[in-house]
Parts: structure tokens; sequence; C-alpha cells
């Protein structure tokens, strides 16, 4: 078969897992008490985690209402004095990570970018690759799905695989919610994978196939 085909048949994979996700979520998101629970206990799992008590570095998505919360983290990161990176989109295909202020309100840093998600401002320091030598970075990526051999797959604008072409952190942790860890995620080459996965009930270990790791 030849790899148009087979480019294909994944594009149309990804496409259909793509729905069957956000109806998922959706479904997940009108129960706001579970949300907040499984966020709270998601979110205990990551900031006990050794990778983020390491950490020099936090690189995190500011997640939007269709997406497990990472404010918490945000807060408790800066206070513990970490440097602490998060996402702004630069064109169709490019996004940069922004340092935010730790003496600063995030109103006074972040707003709404093309998606209406909430964005640092270009006044903020950019993230350079040279920043990270001789530094422990971890990276908390979003995602619709992740299996537990780190396959993801995002919302298909591509963004996070560009970024990972040119930074790829050792510590690239999937942060979700357990219905958005299924069997098996389609990719090609292209896909970046993610090292660890963290939900509600605990943390996996890509690596390891998937074994449950230790804090």
């Amino acid at each position: 078969m030849c790899k148009s085909i087979l480019t294909h048949d994944i594009d149309v994979q990804k496409k259909l897992l793509r729905g069957q996700m956000q109806k998922t979520l959706k479904d997940l998101l009108n129960d706001d008490s579970k949300v907040r629970e499984a966020a709270k206990r998601a979110a205990e799992f990551f900031l006990n985690w050794k990778f983020y008590k390491e950490a020099d570095i936090l690189m995190a998505f500011v997640s939007s209402k269709e997406e497990i919360n990472t404010l918490r983290i945000l807060h408790e990161a800066l206070s513990d004095k970490k440097k602490v990176a998060v996402p702004r989109v630069i064109s169709d295909t490019r996004m940069d990570f922004f340092y935010l202020e730790r003496d600063k309100p995030f109103e006074y840093q972040l707003s709404p970018g093309i998606f209406g998600i909430l964005e640092p401002t270009e006044l903020l320091k950019r993230f350079e690759v040279s920043d990270a030598a001789g530094k422990k970075t971890t990276m908390l990526v979003p995602g619709l799905a992740f299996s537990k051999d780190g396959h993801r797959i995002g919302r298909g604008k591509g963004f996070y695989d560009g970024f990972f072409s040119r930074f790829l952190p050792p510590v690239r942790c999937g942060f979700c919610f357990d219905v958005q860890i299924i069997p098996e995620v389609p990719h090609d080459n292209f896909d970046a994978n993610v090292s660890h996965i963290i939900s509600e009930s605990g943390i996996i270990d890509c690596a390891d196939r998937g074994r449950d790791s230790e804090p």
C-alpha cells in the first residue's frame, strides 16, 4: 500500500476519533462536580510528582473550558519559584511559549487568543531553546486523547508537533481526564509522543508500556 493511501487512512481515523472524543468530553463536562474533583486529583498527582518537583522550567498549557483545569498548577509552580512558560499562537503554523511573571495577576498577563483560549501577551519574555540548557524542563501537554504507549491526538492544528520539531522537552506529560486515555491512537511518523500521562487516576509511564509510575 502506498504512503499516500496510508496517510489518508490515518487522517480519516484521526477525524473520526476527534469527533468521538469531543462527544465524550461534552458528556463529561456536564457534570461540574465530577470535573472539579478529577482536576483536583490530577493536579495533586502532578504537584507531588518527582518530575515536577525537580523541574526548573515548567511549560504548561492554559486550560480552556473543554480541558482539565491547569490554573492551580500554574499558580503553585510560580509560588514554588519555578519558571513557568505558557503557549501563544503566533501564526497559522507556529506556537511559542512566554514566561509568566510571578508578581503580576494572571488577568494582566493573559488574554483570549484567536481560538478564545487565554494566551500570554507578547510583552512577556519569550522562551528560547537555549533557556533549557543545563535546566530540567517538564511540559504539560494537552490533547483530545492519549494511549498508554504515549501516542497523542490533538485538535488537528499541529501546533505542538511543530513546536516539538524545534524543542523536545525530555519530560512531556499528557494531562487529561481518565476518559481521554484510550487503547490506541492513530498516528504517523510526524506525531510526537508524550513520555507520561497524568489523570485523576494517577501517573502512567509511557516509556514502560503504560505501567503506573511512582510519584
